[in-house]
């Protein structure tokens, strides 16, 4: 008779469960990818249901794609009235780019990934007597 009351003063109220629909997409930190093709690659949309796996899922499938070196998907509440509506947050880093000058009037610039790693030079310059002068130079990759 007790063990019924008892685990429900435990467990608290039953809230119950409503189902969370993404109401708005948000994409930040990408420079060469459109916002667009970042939601194709992450299949996700406005209006779909939103499960527990769902956050996972859309990183992975960005993770998958390759295209970028690190990948963030986060979940935040659209309304503090209506808990069902979700936005997420996408936050994609695509490395180093560089801009290009086209020479185009309708497109003047054009955003490109960097292929070569920044490489930091030292050069070397010294002088002793009867030898004359030396030089040389050292390279390295930042953060290997």
């Amino acid at each position: 008779m007790w063990a019924p009351l008892l685990v429900l003063l435990l467990a608290g109220p039953v809230l119950p469960q409503v189902a969370e629909t993404v109401t708005a997409i948000q994409v930040q930190g990408n420079t060469a990818t459109p916002d667009d093709d970042v939601r194709r690659l992450a299949e996700v949309r406005v209006g779909m249901p939103l499960d527990t796996s769902t956050v996972d899922a859309v990183a992975a499938r960005l993770k998958a794609a390759k295209r970028f070196d690190r990948v963030e998907v986060r979940k935040r509440f659209a309304s503090i009235d209506d808990p069902s509506q979700i936005v997420l947050v996408i936050i994609v880093d695509e490395g180093p780019v560089k801009i290009v000058m086209t020479g185009d009037p309708d497109r003047p610039t054009r955003v490109v990934r960097k292929a070569m790693p920044n490489i930091l030079i030292l050069p070397i310059l010294g002088r002793e007597d009867g030898y004359g002068f030396t030089y040389g130079a050292r390279f390295t990759l930042p953060d290997p």
